[in-house]
């Protein structure tokens, strides 16, 4: 006769009911089962054997105050708890350790956020590989800026978290100390804008899709959108003169130029100098193709319209089934023959004229880029 599963063994809650009673059986399934993850959240901190001694302390943690940390956890999966809750731990003791050592809190600090910093500030300023902001700076010069804005203040924003009312340090560094930090520059940046001369020379509509890309960094997408009242042809031909007198992000370079100098080897000639991102022409291709997409979507039936938006936003074909109320198999076959009836009005030419829907249009420029 098989014996019966102990509740801890297959129930989460029951599992942390446990540890809070005090039971040891209970304790050590839970130090089998969060040992792992705690010390895979210390690595992203720190190296061995400190990332080993942090997970250890992190374990105790959950035990510490009358396992007043776990006393939180309601439902769902324990791990996910346990990174979550644990990462707040450790942002919180970071915070603390750069009031006793900076140098190993920075260590750790770039360890950790450098990235998530990084892509939080290209979503901001709307940077793409290869671009700069009107001043002439590009993303590792963001980066460095913020660095430097932060051992200016003697780290003093990063020491300002107090665990208390704030999900974790890592939102609050993001939500509170970068955009902060992202919004005044943003103010200071665009306060110095101006276009070059060339593109004051041409058409107030040329002037005003030059703006959108190179200030607002806007998609060719989000163009389309805010301009909606102008035909597709006349915001074609303006698109065309911009990037023929100056490609937005490279602030007055041409997209391709050379200089009549001598080579490193000696030889004179031609050195090509090309502006970063992509050609003038590229930009024009990407730019008819999202309208032409965007204007199939809203040509489709209203299902098939549905799955293809929420495949966009989702891509996860499992969620979208369960929006749309609808098996996973019923699902994939709507969004295929969706696409392929997209597809085709695109190859038969029915997609001419202004996007019906300024939204489609942004959300098929942000799939894309």
């Amino acid at each position: 006769m098989n014996r019966a599963a102990d509740p801890i063994e297959t129930n989460d809650a029951a599992l942390v009911a446990g540890v809070i009673a005090g039971e040891k059986p209970a304790w050590e399934l839970f130090k089998q089962r969060v040992r792992d993850p705690l010390y895979r959240l210390a690595r992203r901190y720190y190296d061995d054997p400190q990332a080993a001694g942090e997970a250890r302390n992190l374990l105790l943690d959950f035990q510490a105050e009358d396992c007043a940390a776990l006393r939180r956890f309601r439902t769902g999966k324990l791990e996910s708890f346990i990174a979550l809750a644990g990462d707040a731990m450790l942002g919180a003791r970071l915070s603390a350790l750069f009031g006793d050592d900076p140098q190993s809190a920075w260590q750790a600090f770039e360890r950790r956020f450098a990235t998530e910093i990084k892509a939080r500030l290209l979503r901001t300023f709307r940077l793409k590989p290869g671009q700069t902001l009107p001043t002439g700076r590009d993303l590792e010069d963001l980066y460095n800026d913020f660095n430097l804005h932060l051992l200016a203040k003697r780290y003093k924003p990063l020491r300002a978290y107090s665990g208390s009312g704030e999900a974790s340090f890592a939102w609050f560094l993001l939500n509170r100390v970068l955009d902060n930090w992202c919004r005044d520059e943003h103010r200071r940046e665009y306060q110095r804008w101006r276009p070059p001369e060339a593109i004051k020379r041409l058409p107030k509509l040329d002037q005003e899709v030059f703006r959108l890309l190179d200030r607002d960094r806007l998609t060719i997408g989000e163009l389309a959108g805010r301009l909606a009242d102008e035909s597709a042809d006349q915001l074609d031909a303006a698109i065309t003169r911009v990037y023929r007198t100056c490609a937005p992000g490279t602030r007055g370079r041409p997209a391709k130029e050379s200089l009549s100098q001598t080579r490193p080897d000696g030889e004179a000639g031609e050195i090509e100098l090309t502006a970063p991102g992509p050609s003038p022409e590229a930009e024009l291709e990407e730019a008819q193709r999202v309208i032409q997409a965007a204007n199939a979507l809203a040509r489709l039936d209203e299902a098939e319209r549905l799955v293809l938006v929420l495949w966009l936003e989702h891509e996860d074909m499992s969620t979208v089934a369960k929006l749309c109320g609808r098996t996973l198999p019923a699902a994939r076959r709507l969004k295929e023959r969706a696409v392929r009836k997209a597809r085709r009005l695109v190859e038969e030419g029915k997609t001419a004229g202004p996007a019906e829907d300024p939204q489609l249009v942004r959300l098929f420029s942000v799939r894309s880029s």
